[in-house]
């Protein structure tokens, strides 16, 4: 790979491991879906719009990064206190790391063709993983952890924490369409694989 090629993917690399904002909180945050007994509610809209939650321990701020998408669940079939909230978001790519820069390096004749299709492969990696960015945050509250995030179908997963000597999640969260939303906990799963769920939620999609 040329240099600046490998200085400009030093420089992504960088980027998406800083796109994180504030100091480490001190706080203990439980592995498993919260109980029932939580009294939080929804949070409000207006406190959505500008908001900050903290993942790990680490401050990540809406304006920093693009818009928290997220879905409320509570207890199946018609529970109203907030059991959990799962949600994903997008890092920002700097423009001149984007499509848009890559045209703009290209048409000022900065980067051979040979150099231009190594940097699409790498732009189209980084875009991938800056898209597929969760989170679930537990018992009303804007606290949780990252998890990982992705489409299967029409229904959407989240999951987090690993399973000891295995390439496996401790925990999924799957939202189907119609919001029904359905929690696995994989550690009493023999073979890492489980055909019912563990626990049904009712989602729906925060506006």
């Amino acid at each position: 790979m040329p240099p600046k090629l490998m200085i400009i993917f030093a420089i992504v690399l960088l980027v998406l491991g800083c796109a994180t904002t504030g100091s480490k909180q001190s706080k203990t945050t439980t592995n498993s879906i919260p109980s029932t007994t939580t009294t939080n509610s929804t949070p409000s809209t207006s406190a959505i719009e500008s908001r900050t939650i903290i993942l790990d321990g680490t401050e990540i701020n809406e304006s920093e990064n693009s818009e928290f998408i997220s879905w409320i669940c509570r207890e199946y079939p018609s529970g109203y206190k907030t059991l959990f909230e799962v949600g994903r978001w997008s890092l920002k790519i700097p423009e001149e790391i984007s499509e848009k820069g890559l045209q703009d390096s290209q048409d000022s004749g900065e980067l051979s063709d040979e150099g231009k299709e190594e940097l699409t492969k790498i732009i189209k990696a980084i875009s991938d993983l800056a898209g597929m960015q969760g989170f679930i945050l537990f018992d009303g509250t804007n606290e949780g952890e990252r998890t990982k995030y992705h489409r299967e179908g029409l229904n959407q997963r989240w999951d987090w924490g690993e399973l000891e000597g295995r390439e496996a999640s401790r925990y999924s969260v799957i939202i189907k369409p119609d919001g029904t939303g359905l929690f696995y906990d994989f550690n009493t799963a023999v073979d890492g694989t489980k055909e019912k769920a563990d626990d049904i939620f009712r989602c729906h999609r925060v506006d």
